[in-house]
């Protein structure tokens, strides 16, 4: 079996003057041809894993790193630790992500202000729920209106105290000065 090739033999004036033609082994177009196919595999497989290690390395910065840092503040904002840094500027959907774990921790800094003042006894203080959903911030609204109200129990039973105080005194006062006439 034989591959046959044929190409023109042109002169200056352009005009065909012969024919050249060339016979060549099946198997030698074969072997050509599994050579090429072989080493354009190679170069695809070396190149697609250069490509897939480098693909990885530039997700990991992009994205993976981000993740971890945020990972490590939700741990910290869990274990009571609001001063959380995170060094993440991008403007993609990790960077809003970052945004929003910044407002929590803020958020949540004002929270722990507000219970700081009702621990020092400030119960003046001005506990705004921030949504219809603030457990936490009805929770301290509650506290304050309840505490407030018990106080103000105390302070209106103390009052009557001491009416009947001076009423008992001024009973005394009574019953000795009849005493003593």
């Amino acid at each position: 079996n034989m591959v046959s090739g044929f190409a023109a033999v042109h002169n200056s004036a352009g005009q065909v003057v012969g024919v050249v033609g060339v016979d060549i082994g099946i198997d030698d177009v074969l072997e050509s041809v599994n050579g090429f196919g072989l080493a354009t595999l190679i170069i695809v497989l070396v190149s697609g894993t250069l490509f897939g290690f480098i693909s990885m390395q530039v997700v990991n910065r992009i994205i993976g790193r981000p993740i971890k840092q945020l990972t490590a503040a939700s741990e910290l904002i869990a274990m009571g630790d609001l001063d959380v840094d995170l060094a993440i500027a991008s403007k993609d959907e990790i960077g809003q992500l970052a945004d929003s774990f910044r407002t929590m921790a803020a958020s949540t800094r004002e929270q722990v202000g507000v219970l700081e003042q009702i621990a020092d006894g400030d119960l003046t203080v001005d506990v705004n729920p921030r949504s219809d959903q603030d457990a936490m911030g009805f929770a301290m609204q509650k506290t304050v209106d309840r505490l407030n109200s018990m106080f103000l129990q105390i302070h209106d039973g103390t009052g009557q105290l001491s009416a009947a105080s001076a009423q008992i005194a001024d009973g005394a006062q009574l019953l000795a000065q009849g005493a003593t006439e």
